[in-house]
């Protein structure tokens, strides 16, 4: 009778051991292991020159999460809505993630990111059957000869690089309850000395939920590239005639152009220049030709943090011609 009963309690335990399996929620990492961490990257926090944890006196590898704030955004037509972003309170940074936003209209995913990350795209795969949401976006850095080079003192004349800033792209997460937080990440030094040098940093994840005995798996990765640039003294719009004629010509401080410029009458195609400095101190200019089919222009303008964020300009071409 005892044995009856020990094996009766054995199948009883088996039995709700498989009821709990059957319902729980596993993820799998990459590399195979099994975990219950239901923590989740959905983008990066990117800070210059100090990891996230030093610059506030964390240690390293320490979570700092991040306080939802509620801001009013004012529409076209003068309607006030509420949306929530995140802050890392007493840290500076570029925000570049995902977030779930609930507002008048319902949920919807947006960015929570900064004006130094251009060029924002999201891309969802599930071609394959495994959804995988990818993320990019571009920094583009000043790069200016006081910071790029420096004089040799034994030679008078050599001029070696330096590196201007070191970049570091720390990961954040979204833990099971819905808090954000970001942990220190990698550091990226920037010595180039020349315009347009790129380089890029990208944090994948996939994982897999087991559910009924059945796999689904998801991807998530975010890619940061940081270009330098020289930054503009000042725009100059040359509006050309149909035989490459100026019909006028207007200067601009960077950053203070219109949000809207109206062509002059006549206006075939606009000249956007940009008037820089090279390293070694001589002028440099970059041409843009925007025509009709275009409806925006976009200049740079430099903050205080060496970063550069395009300005974009709305394009109201004169109709009837």
């Amino acid at each position: 009778m005892q044995n009856k009963r020990t094996r009766e309690l054995k199948l009883l335990i088996v039995m709700l051991l498989g009821l709990v399996l059957l319902s729980g929620c596993q993820l799998a990492r990459e590399d195979g292991e099994v975990t219950n961490n239901d923590d989740r990257l959905i983008g990066v926090f990117i800070t210059i020159n100090e990891h996230p944890g030093s610059a506030i006196g964390l240690n390293y590898g320490e979570r700092l999460y991040a306080t939802p704030v509620v801001r009013e955004r004012i529409e076209e037509a003068g309607t006030i809505h509420e949306e929530t972003q995140y802050a890392f309170e007493g840290l500076s940074g570029v925000p570049f993630f995902l977030v779930e936003h609930t507002g008048d209209y319902g949920s919807s995913i947006g960015f929570t990111s900064d004006e130094a990350i251009t060029e924002r795209h999201m891309a969802i795969d599930s071609s394959d059957g495994a959804e995988k949401i990818t993320i990019e976006g571009t920094i583009y850095v000043a790069l200016q000869g006081e910071e790029a080079v420096t004089q040799l003192p034994e030679t008078g004349n050599s001029r070696l690089p330096t590196p201007q800033k070191i970049f570091y792209i720390n990961p954040v997460y979204k833990d099971a309850s819905g808090k954000i937080y970001t942990v220190d990440g990698q550091g990226i030094a920037s010595n180039h000395t020349a315009e347009g040098s790129s380089f890029s940093k990208t944090l994948e994840e996939t994982t897999t939920i087991r559910e009924n005995n059945q796999s689904k798996t998801s991807g998530f990765a975010v890619k940061v590239s940081i270009t330098t640039i020289l930054p503009p003294e000042h725009i100059v719009v040359l509006y050309m005639d149909k035989d490459s004629r100026p019909l006028a010509r207007k200067e601009y401080s960077p950053g203070k152009l219109p949000t809207a410029l109206a062509p002059e009458a006549g206006t075939e195609f606009i000249i956007v220049e940009s008037h820089k400095r090279s390293i070694e101190g001589k002028s440099v200019i970059t041409r843009e030709l925007y025509d009709r089919q275009n409806e925006t222009i976009s200049t740079f303008y430099a903050r205080e943090d060496g970063l550069c964020c395009k300005q974009i300009t709305e394009l109201h071409w004169p109709s009837g011609y």
